[in-house]
């Protein structure tokens, strides 16, 4: 819920007050973070990768891609596509959430039982 001095004070300037310079919204950070996760995801994404090779479990191998769909693929895509191509934001989110969407799917299969 907002604070109604807030609310109160955006209604008498008709603008929003000025918060100062957020420096967790700086690029840099933002870069961080979304390699952090990356990084994580690889690590996990390798780990499942291992179970699959060890055991042989096809579901292990969905579980491993899913992963790096939904960590991995969206931080990459988010930065190479933009930088190596001409490539619109709307096409870059729409490669995103196409990679979310089939990381979903991967890590439902390895969960529900898909092939042995």
């Amino acid at each position: 819920m907002v604070p109604v001095s807030v609310v109160a004070a955006v209604a008498q300037s008709g603008s929003v007050p000025d918060v100062g310079d957020l420096s967790l919204g700086s690029a840099e950070v933002i870069f961080l973070a979304g390699f952090a996760s990356a990084t994580v995801g690889v690590f996990v994404a390798a780990l499942a990768y291992r179970g699959y090779a060890r055991h042989g479990s096809h579901r292990m191998l969905f579980l491993s891609a899913g992963i790096l769909c939904l960590t991995t693929l969206p931080f990459a895509l988010s930065y190479v596509v933009d930088l190596l191509t001409a490539a619109t934001d709307a096409q870059v989110i729409l490669s995103i959430t196409a990679s979310n969407v089939a990381g979903l799917a991967a890590v439902a299969l390895s969960l529900r039982g898909g092939p042995g």
